[in-house]
């Protein structure tokens, strides 16, 4: 099945393309680089960051998969803000604080 068929999809591809293309080139990879590490023809990857054809399911969690992003991330554009992060974190008590800087100190 081809097009919108069982191996696709449906989503805001103006996020989802904007996002894929975005990982790729703050990593320097060429078209030619992306496609071998997610194994398809470089045609299709062209045609994934340009918006003509929809993305394969297999082909977005291989995106996740080597970016090490969420699903939410690539098809909705949101990360966790500053603002949001630092309510969060405000709400630990000093233990739970201590806990998630010693995780960060790791990093």
């Amino acid at each position: 099945m081809t097009g919108a068929g069982i191996n696709t999809i449906p989503m805001r591809t103006e996020i989802l393309t904007r996002q894929i293309k975005k990982l790729r080139e703050e990593k320097g990879w060429t078209y030619k680089y992306m496609a071998k590490r997610l194994g398809i023809d470089v045609r299709t990857l062209k045609s994934y960051e340009e918006d003509s054809s929809k993305m394969r399911v297999d082909d977005l969690i291989r995106y996740t998969q080597i970016f090490q992003v969420s699903l939410e991330f690539l098809v909705q554009g949101t990360e966790i803000s500053d603002e949001k992060l630092y309510q969060k974190l405000s709400k630990l008590s000093p233990k739970q604080k201590r806990a998630i800087m010693a995780v960060i100190d790791s990093y």
